[in-house]
């Protein structure tokens, strides 16, 4: 660059400046005024960001349902495994917003009616006892998604818990991107990302066992490719993995593993320690 007269910029995340290279050595040629932001650390890897669902995860009735699902955590662990039982569960295509669950064979639905009753009273569902059934009418799919689909209550616990943390100056969730607007026009979508001194925070969601390497190795190229090799790779799950080898694994590989088994304040104290 110095034989052919080109200026030569480089960029420096943790001194947090922009600097001439020259013959004397790098010189200072602007300070950061202030953090990259989500969007920025993507579009400097060269990829996009599309859309996220943050605002849905600050919905003040999805705040409310998570605060019973904390707060009764034991009862929500066994209800979540009725939700994936497709053998009471009944979905219909004609109606969406429907969940049937099927009473017959069931002898705890009882257990459940309190969740039921503050589901309604919050304004997620309807519900109605038929006898045979108890019929669940969902006032939007976002809704639905949060309770029936596997994970989302957990990214959206994840999220508000970044949220709060010391230092995080940027935090988003369910982010859908590219990873190179030029070439690639696959989409990939993170359950939450923050940035922290303009370092990337990646954050995989799983309510499950059943995450093995392979789950590693896309979270580390996901996080690698619009973070570098400096992002904080972070994985959030509700119990140990099946093989002991995922543990051992994930630490070579520079990637956390976080349970949340019910204690909030014990889960943002574990996110906290590996932002300081």
């Amino acid at each position: 660059s110095l034989d052919y007269g080109y200026k030569a910029v480089y960029g420096d995340v943790e001194r947090e400046g922009m600097f001439i290279l020259s013959g004397r050595g790098p010189v200072v040629f602007k300070r950061a005024e202030e953090e990259l932001r989500i969007k920025d650390i993507i579009a400097s890897s060269g990829g996009k960001s599309l859309e996220e669902s943050s605002r849905f995860y600050e919905d003040k009735k999805i705040e409310g349902m998570m605060s019973y699902i904390v707060n009764n955590y034991s009862k929500w662990k066994k209800l979540k495994q009725l939700f994936r039982n497709r053998e009471y569960i009944e979905y219909n295509d004609f109606r969406p917003l429907r969940v049937n669950i099927k009473k017959q064979g069931l002898h705890s639905i009882d257990d459940y009616i309190d969740f039921f009753r503050t589901g309604e009273s919050i304004g997620i569902f309807y519900y109605k006892d038929s006898g045979e059934k108890l019929c669940i009418d969902f006032i939007n799919m976002g809704y639905k998604s949060f309770i029936f689909k596997v994970g989302t209550w957990l990214e959206v616990l994840t999220y508000n818990m970044v949220k709060e943390l010391k230092e995080i100056y940027d935090v988003k969730a369910g982010v859908v991107f590219l990873w190179d607007i030029e070439k690639d026009r696959i989409k990939n979508e993170a359950d939450v990302l923050a940035s922290s001194g303009s370092r990337l925070i990646y954050i995989s969601c799983k309510d499950t066992a059943s995450y093995d390497e392979g789950d590693l190795n896309e979270l580390e190229v996901y996080a690698n490719k619009i973070g570098g090799e400096d992002a904080l790779k972070i994985l959030v799950a509700t119990s140990l993995p099946n093989k002991n080898t995922t543990v051992l694994r994930a630490e070579e590989m520079g990637i956390h593993i976080i349970i949340f088994n019910g204690d909030t304040k014990g889960f943002k104290n574990n996110l906290q320690k590996l932002m300081d």
